[in-house]
């Protein structure tokens, strides 16, 4: 074999061998999926494939198995936050964004919160319910703004919920004060069958629209998504809840949006992920995931992410 025969083969084996080492920084490939995401978020790309125009593209999962990244739905993608940024520690500063024109959120730091791995599964832990911390950040001038006016919208989380605070705690919040504008919480600090608080601020005499749904967190993690549409006809079906694809029936006295009734948001709110922007109201537990959508999911869809959010939501 000849010497520059030789120098082929080897650079050939180096190139085979060589790593997408963005895969590893959750601020670039969010997602944590090998081969084939997209651009960093940071460059106007969701950091996930981009965002997509079929009903399932973009986000990356978890690759362990070594082949093609999973695709999460994307469809109306407006934010999307893995809360991925450390394996353990408080010393992130924001919580960073992976949809579209990100949004990344500073973090309030908390001494009873801090990230934490649980079974391979990162995110932001609270050891005590009712506490301030977490990611927000007031909505004024930011594209989560873009709920204004929707007539339907989806909120996807992943939690492990241990105890709420008596007044209420928040998964994932757009709100003022005690106010649930778009909002998915717990309602109250029991633990089994305890309502999913879903809770939309709309353009009625009412103010709002908000329903509970009884369900039992005592299983541990869970995929959650709260779907709200106002088209529907059938006054039940414009605000749905489902914890790991199965859909949960509201309690008595839910207050339904008027058909094609709209959300309302005037820039007085804030984005909040845990909490809320004036503290108080945090989980005793785990926010693995937050995201919103100006889609309402159908089932497929629901089904399709939490088949990959149960697997990763890193």
């Amino acid at each position: 074999m000849s010497n520059l025969t030789s120098v082929l083969l080897l650079l050939t084996a180096a190139v085979s061998c060589s790593y997408d080492w963005d895969q590893f920084d959750p601020r670039l490939a969010g997602g944590g999926g090998t081969s084939g995401q997209g651009a960093a978020a940071a460059s106007g790309g969701n950091g996930q494939g981009g965002a997509s125009t079929s009903s399932v593209g973009g986000s990356g999962g978890s690759g362990a198995s070594g082949g093609a990244p999973a695709q999460l739905v994307d469809d109306g993608l407006l934010a999307r936050y893995f809360l991925a940024e450390a394996e353990s520690g408080t010393a992130p500063t924001e919580a960073v964004d992976a949809a579209p024109n990100p949004l990344a959120l500073p973090i309030l730091q908390d001494p009873v919160m801090s990230y934490v791995t649980e079974d391979g599964h990162r995110g932001l832990h609270w050891t005590v319910a009712g506490e301030p911390g977490g990611p927000r950040l007031p909505i004024l001038d930011t594209k989560i703004l873009d709920l204004d006016g929707v007539s339907a919208a989806t909120i996807e989380t992943v939690a492990r919920i241990e105890e709420a605070s008596v007044s209420g705690s928040r998964l994932v919040h757009v709100g003022v004060d005690s106010s649930w504008h778009v909002s998915l919480g717990v309602a109250s600090a029991a633990l089994i069958d305890v309502p999913i608080h879903f809770s939309f601020g709309i353009n009625t005499a009412l103010g709002s629209a908000s329903a509970n749904f009884p369900a039992d967190f005592t299983a541990g993690r869970m995929v959650v998504h709260a779907v709200f549409d106002s088209t529907r006809a059938v006054a039940a079906e414009r605000m749905r809840v489902y914890v790991n694809g199965v859909a949960l029936s509201a309690d008595m006295g839910a207050a339904f949006p008027v058909q094609d009734d709209v959300v309302s948001l005037d820039g007085t709110q804030a984005i909040a992920l845990g909490n809320r922007l004036i503290n108080g109201r945090s989980i005793h537990g785990t926010l693995f995931y937050g995201a919103y959508y100006l889609v309402a999911f159908d089932d497929a869809q629901i089904a399709h992410n939490v088949s990959i959010l149960l697997a990763s939501d890193d």
